[in-house]
């Protein structure tokens, strides 16, 4: 990720715009899916439709920005609810980094709770958060809660690294993932684990009219 073009506005400019600026934009210049070219990067835009509402049954607006400069990509997205009732959910971005091997890899993450699956009581984290594999399983998973920002892996194999950081009053919980077929590594923040949009207690509602933003980074060294 590196981009030798100085740009000479920042996402801070972006995220500073009225929703009223952005949803001109939306209505006036592009139409769904298409994006929108700004100094800032890209902004994308999906809407509720027919088919969304069958699996998912309410209104909504979703805004996603990507800005590229220098080595860091920042991505914000935006969640509208469009409908007059509260809308329940929650999201993961899944964002995968090239590893050398699993066994190069170290990971420097703070959090409060680190586990294989997410139910049941969670145990406390270790010191040292690690992504080892059982034998003859053919992932290996990690789910954490309370993470702090940032998150960062060093690859001893290829010298790189990674830091991922983000809002932590919207992240509260983080996810490491390798399947052993491929050579990646996923690290992410989270806001609730899969299928948490039908468990009270443990999604964002947002009520009507109302909108989030949910800001976080990548950064390549």
């Amino acid at each position: 990720m590196e981009n030798n073009e100085k740009k000479n506005h920042s996402l801070i400019d972006l995220m500073d715009a009225s929703m009223s600026k952005i949803r001109e934009m939306v209505d006036s210049n592009t139409i769904i899916g298409e994006p929108i070219q700004t100094p800032d990067g890209v902004t994308l835009i999906l809407e509720s439709t027919p088919l969304t509402k069958f699996l998912y049954p309410f209104d909504f607006t979703v805004l996603m920005n990507y800005n590229l400069e220098g080595n860091t990509a920042a991505i914000n997205m935006t969640v509208i609810n469009e409908g007059d009732t509260n809308m329940p959910f929650s999201f993961g971005f899944h964002p995968y980094f090239k590893a050398s091997k699993l066994e190069n890899v170290d990971f420097d993450i703070k959090c409060a709770t680190c586990s294989e699956s997410a139910k049941g009581e969670q145990p406390a984290a270790p010191e040292t958060i690690t992504l080892t594999r059982k034998e003859g399983s053919a992932d290996s998973i990690r789910l954490m809660t309370g993470v702090k920002s940032p998150m960062r892996l060093t690859d001893s194999g290829s010298g790189h690294t990674v830091e991922v950081a983000f809002d932590e009053s919207v992240f509260t919980n983080g996810v490491l993932w390798q399947q052993d077929a491929e050579t990646f590594v996923c690290m992410e923040p989270w806001n609730g684990w899969a299928n948490s949009v039908n468990e009270a207690g443990r999604h964002i509602e947002l009520a009507p009219g109302a909108s989030k933003t949910f800001a976080w980074s990548i950064t390549i060294g």
